[in-house]
């Protein structure tokens, strides 16, 4: 089945060659992750990101249906240097700092 998958900022260069735009096609066989997907791109399991499937949130365990899109991009952080404010689940779980 094929899934569109649109990576940003630092997860670009795992985007595959055939792709345009940021955006590419993937085929995965029916029953995939999203972390599988994403793993199958070469993006290491422990690199901290956020995931949208559809434009809703996405776990890691969310199993991907045909036409789905999935954009991934680099957690973002704010406020003081000293602590930063982590402002997704994502990274929360990550790295265990924060709250949403």
């Amino acid at each position: 089945m094929k899934v569109e998958v649109q990576l940003f900022a630092t997860l670009a260069p795992y985007q595959p060659p055939s792709g345009e735009d940021g955006r590419a096609l993937l085929d995965v066989p029916p029953g995939t992750t999203v972390t599988q997907a994403l793993r199958a791109l070469g993006i290491p399991d422990e690199m901290p990101r956020i995931v949208l499937v559809n434009g809703h949130d996405a776990l890691d365990d969310r199993l991907l249906q045909p036409d789905d899109v999935v954009a991934a991009f680099p957690p973002l952080a704010g406020g003081r240097a000293s602590e930063p404010r982590w402002y997704t689940r994502r990274a929360q779980e990550h790295t265990g700092r924060g709250s949403v």
